[in-house]
């Protein structure tokens, strides 16, 4: 569940579980170290006062004093880098290990969520989350809270140093610097200066996928003329990043300004106390030796407070990826039931059912199905055909439960799916999809797909795709890369190995989406005889615009604007002179249809 916590580091240790003991151990390791940083320069300090003791009072230095608090000086610098050294160790192995489990967690949880969510144009948000977001956790566990706990550590000691010798020195040192720090945090502190940052990261992630869009859309944009279109909307965000940057500099410059002027000139504060001090006590030699020591030890207190404000500046984008991944998180996987694969051939019978993309409340709400009832029985062929939009690709996809039906029932073997496990579903289901994804691994590996099969089955169901041919042509077969980095292949050569791995799968249930769009004449006649034998005996939905790819089809359902307006046979159909009979005619068409001297003729 999302945790409502305003805090974001409790945000970070409740999504991320470290180990209790070791984590802490780690964070007062490196909070030591962090404050025995600080100890050279009292060292120093005190080494100065004998010397200068020493000499205002005409006596010899005690070398034995020196001697102690140089060996205090490099035992503090030893010790001081022991414990960084096993701090960071021992934190950094809890981040690791912390965000390795919150990983492994998410992706876990994704795997339990239906399919849909990768469909919905999750994958960069998803990309991001998994890098920058978690990487950004990995900076709060493994250095932030140690860095914060050590520079509180070290301002606390130097406090007390200070106020323990010298209240008027110590108040314009602690002044000086809350100052800076409340003039440092005021850039980003209150409504205005949330929104200008907000502002900021909005137009600089709009102009960002702009730059993207332009960059892949060029080809085109040329192609068609209309290069200067989308510069003009690509210059239209530069122009909005540019005065959002404005806006923000002018709000931040005069304060950073301020915050390095006050950081800078905190000895200068000291020595006009320490001159005021001074006239109001002259001769004093102690007060003299006060303000020596404030002059050597003031500039610790600068680094803690840069750790501070660098701690300041992280929390600001941090409770933004929390909610990121708390979204994720708070997605709920679909139910599930227990019941195994079924055995044999199955049918698919459609009860009703009814599906939207949008919520209910949506005024421009839309029913991707609208009461539908199709009844495919078992070892046939059928289709879905209709008008783009009419609902035929959600009908597959509600087969595979990308999403869940809103009401009605579809049934596999006469078991409602829903009563189906998962992976029993993804058994009895075998996909090709129009946009094939080929992974950066081996052709043998794209057509297994991690299944524990012979080279001679993965031949085989290549064999019936038609795609056997050209992957001996690869420089090395089927063990040839294929992929990022690795051989790429055409449109219609995704398709056939798509094809070979739902050959492949032995599934008794195929669901072909346009499957056959990238396919020339001659390659769809020899696939569709490669796969006749092989799809024997199973059940087969085909979703086509390509009328002529399905006229042998048991049954034909023709769906439009998510209603079933027409179903039958190829022949049967026709003689309706209905809607499936106007697709009909409107295709001969579009295929008699030539481009002659700039005219069209049928």
């Amino acid at each position: 569940m999302r945790d409502t916590n305003k805090n974001a580091v409790l945000r970070v240790f409740r999504t991320a579980y470290c180990s209790p003991g070791r984590y802490v151990f780690g964070v007062s390791c490196s909070a030591l170290s962090v404050l025995l940083s600080g100890v050279p320069f009292y060292t120093v300090y005190r080494i100065i006062r004998i010397f200068l003791t020493a000499s205002l009072e005409g006596t010899a230095v005690q070398s034995s004093d020196v001697w102690i608090w140089a060996g205090i000086t490099v035992g503090s610098i030893a010790a001081g880098i022991v414990l960084s050294m096993t701090g960071s160790f021992m934190c950094h192995a809890c981040a690791f290990h912390a965000l390795y489990d919150l990983r492994m967690r998410i992706l876990n949880h994704m795997g339990r969520l239906n399919l849909g969510f990768y469909t919905g144009g999750q994958s960069g948000a998803v990309q991001k989350m998994m890098n920058e977001n978690i990487e950004k956790m990995e900076n709060i566990i493994a250095h932030d809270v140690s860095n914060i706990f050590g520079a509180g550590l070290l301002l606390a000691a130097l406090a007390v140093l200070m106020f323990s010798l010298n209240i008027p020195l110590a108040l314009t040192i602690f002044a000086a610097l809350l100052l800076a720090f409340l003039i440092q945090y005021s850039a980003f502190g209150g409504k205005q200066g949330q929104k200008i940052w907000t502002d900021l990261n909005r137009s600089s992630t709009e102009l960002d996928a702009a730059f993207s869009e332009y960059a892949a859309g060029m080809e085109e944009e040329k192609i068609f003329g209309r290069p200067e279109a989308a510069a003009r909307r690509l210059t239209g965000l530069v122009e909005k990043n540019r005065d959002h940057w404005k806006t923000y500099l002018k709000r931040v410059t005069p304060i950073f300004g301020a915050y390095k002027t006050i950081t800078i000139s905190v000895l200068a504060f000291l020595l006009v106390t320490g001159c005021i001090l001074l006239y109001l006590k002259p001769g004093d030699h102690g007060l003299m030796m006060e303000l020596l020591m404030f002059l050597i030890v003031g500039p610790a207190c600068i680094s803690p407070l840069m750790e501070l404000v660098e701690f300041g500046a992280d929390l600001r984008n941090l409770s933004v990826r929390m909610d990121q991944i708390d979204g994720v998180l708070d997605m709920q996987p679909m139910p599930e039931g227990t019941c195994k694969a079924p055995e044999g051939s199955v049918g698919i019978m459609f009860s009703d059912v009814s599906f939207s993309y949008q919520n209910a409340a949506d005024p421009l709400r839309r029913m991707a199905l609208d009461h539908v009832t199709m009844d495919i029985p078992a070892g046939s062929f059928a289709a879905l055909v209709g008008p783009s939009g009419g609902g035929k690709s959600t009908a597959g996809q509600l087969l595979a439960r990308f999403w869940d039906m809103e009401s009605g029932a579809i049934s596999v073997g006469g078991k409602d799916i829903r009563d189906y496990s998962t992976e029993a579903l993804m058994d009895t289901v075998a996909f090709v999809f129009q946009d094939t994804y080929i992974f950066a691994e081996s052709a043998f590996d794209n057509i297994a797909m991690h299944r524990q099969v012979s080279r001679a089955e993965v031949e085989r169901a290549a064999k019936a795709a038609r795609c056997h041919e050209f992957i001996l042509s690869f420089p090395d077969g089927y063990d040839t890369k294929l992929g990022d980095g690795g051989h790429k292949l055409s449109g219609g050569e995704a398709q056939r190995i798509a094809i070979a791995r739902a050959i492949l799968k032995d599934a008794p249930i195929v669901v072909l989406d346009e499957a056959m769009a990238f396919t020339d004449a001659e390659n769809e006649l020899a696939l569709r005889e490669g796969m006749a034998e092989l799809l024997n005996g199973k059940t087969v939905l085909m979703i086509a615009h390509r009328l002529y790819s399905i006229q042998e089809a048991d049954c034909i359902f023709v769906l439009e604007n998510g209603q079933l307006k027409e179903s039958g046979t190829h022949a049967a159909l026709l003689q309706k002179k209905g809607l499936y009979s106007h697709l009909w005619s409107i295709q001969n068409e579009t295929e008699r249809w030539q481009m002659k001297g700039g005219h069209s003729y049928v």
